[in-house]
């Protein structure tokens, strides 16, 4: 299986405004794995979106899209838009990719957004059409009641001990090293908390 794992924020939920079924449904875009897609042909629609819903109140810093090169450069989503959800129920941009020609866009946001909504809205799918392929979205950050710097007494460390925390490997919230987590929870990785 062509699965990979990283410290993606997880949905409590996903739906799209539209889908191709269930072979190519908004869930494939939040499955992991770089083989399936969410796909919606423009004869459904031309500006689709895919919405998550987390299972609480985030802070989302950075967010990445995975589009369709693998089944021809021409399929990579040409431009699309991050948006999260107010308070008030409006939809707001956070960030906007136009006229994009790379297969794996990874975005920092300037300003990092709260919400307990995130969504991917479709602005045009491919370069000379409007289908929309999108093998993976992803949003990442931490939960809001999270110390946004992750555990602080990482700046106390001495450098290798801070390259320990810093290089992927996973920890439990008493510093103590763990393989990769077995059940659902709070870990740090890279230096910074992660709901896995």
């Amino acid at each position: 299986n062509a699965q990979f794992t990283d410290d993606r924020l997880v949905p409590r939920s996903v739906n799209a405004s539209h889908q191709n079924g269930t072979n190519e449904a908004a869930s494939k875009a939040n499955d992991q794995d770089p083989t399936t897609k969410w796909c919606v042909t423009n004869s459904l629609s031309q500006t689709p979106y895919l919405q998550y819903v987390m299972k609480d109140t985030v802070v989302v810093d950075r967010w990445m899209v995975l589009c369709a090169a693998r089944e021809s450069g021409d399929y990579v989503a040409n431009s699309f838009k991050l948006q999260y959800q107010a308070v008030d129920g409006t939809w707001i941009d956070a960030d906007v990719v136009e006229g994009n020609q790379v297969n794996k866009v990874i975005r920092t946001l300037k300003t990092p957004i709260t919400t307990t909504r995130v969504r991917l809205q479709m602005v045009q799918g491919e370069r000379d059409g409007y289908t929309t392929r999108i093998y993976e979205f992803a949003v990442y950050g931490h939960l809001k009641n999270d110390d946004a710097d992750g555990i602080s007494l990482l700046r106390e460390m001495d450098e290798q001990a801070a390259d320990d925390w810093t290089d992927g490997k996973w920890f439990n919230l008493s510093g103590q090293r763990v393989g990769n987590p077995q059940q659902k929870g709070i870990y740090i990785r890279g230096g910074r908390k992660v709901l896995y």
